[in-house]
């Protein structure tokens, strides 16, 4: 009876570590593909890629609409 309680108690902290794990793998990997982004974001390979792309022109139209409200 006591080692059925202690059993049932194991599988329940192994799952429990098991989806713990799970989730700060997935956090790491999202981390990186962030840290990655931001680090190819700032080249400028990708600066002059993204002038030629519709979508980055408003974006870039924006910081500027930003930075001379700002000044």
């Amino acid at each position: 009876m006591v080692l059925g309680g202690l059993l049932s108690i194991s599988f329940l902290q192994l799952s429990t570590i098991r989806s713990n794990m799970r989730m700060q793998t997935e956090q790491e990997i999202y981390s990186r593909i962030m840290g990655d982004r931001i680090r190819l974001e700032n080249t400028e390979t990708f600066t002059n890629m993204a002038k030629e792309s519709p979508i980055f022109a408003e974006r870039f139209t924006l910081v500027d609409t930003l930075k001379s409200i700002i000044l």
